[in-house]
């Protein structure tokens, strides 16, 4: 903190003031390294949610009624890995890398 300089004149101003190298506060670089890393598992989830969604809709019209008993069926089903879910979960991982190595290189 020696290295800071303040350009206010509150009380602990030491405490909170950053130098030119760094200028980010450390706790929005962390919220923000949070938003990154997560928002690829969340694009996933949200891959997964919507093919489940259209799993229901189309055993509710009645083209898939042979292959589940009841939605209830559709719910407790285990998502394979495939397709474009498969892709969605590739890249997840790779942006994932990617974000996780350029917070690395900041901090």
């Amino acid at each position: 903190q020696a290295d800071f300089t303040c350009n206010t004149l509150q009380p602990g101003c030491k405490n909170v003031c950053y130098d030119h190298f760094f200028p980010v506060s450390h706790i929005r670089l962390w919220a923000l390294q949070l938003i990154f890393v997560s928002t690829p598992a969340l694009l996933v989830a949200m891959h997964v949610a919507y093919h489940r969604h259209e799993k229901k809709r189309k055993f509710i019209k009645g083209e898939i009624k042979n292959e589940f008993k009841d939605i209830e069926e559709i719910k407790s089903q285990k998502v394979r890995i495939e397709g474009s879910l498969w892709w969605t979960y590739t890249s997840s991982i790779f942006f994932r890398i990617i974000f996780e190595a350029a917070f690395m290189y900041v901090f």
